[in-house]
């Protein structure tokens, strides 16, 4: 598996995170900023509800992240 496969840049487009998650064959990605801190966490539900509310794709994908989510550090 791939590890980086499922880190983006939070500027991408829904399409472009959309395109390269099919393309990895992944149900999520986290996404990070410039100095790759967390911003959020993308999945297909987050997605899906997208779609339901009429976001247009080309959207950057900061604009529909889960901004609230858990995280575990290591040690």
């Amino acid at each position: 598996m791939n590890k980086t496969a499922h880190i983006v840049n939070h500027a991408l487009t829904i399409r472009d995170v959309l395109k390269k998650m099919d393309t990895e064959n992944i149900d999520f990605v986290v996404a990070v900023n410039n100095t790759n801190k967390v911003t959020g966490v993308f999945t297909s539900g987050d997605f899906s509800r997208a779609v339901l509310n009429g976001v247009d794709i080309q959207q950057k994908i900061s604009e529909i992240l889960n901004k609230n989510f858990l995280y575990l550090k290591t040690n």
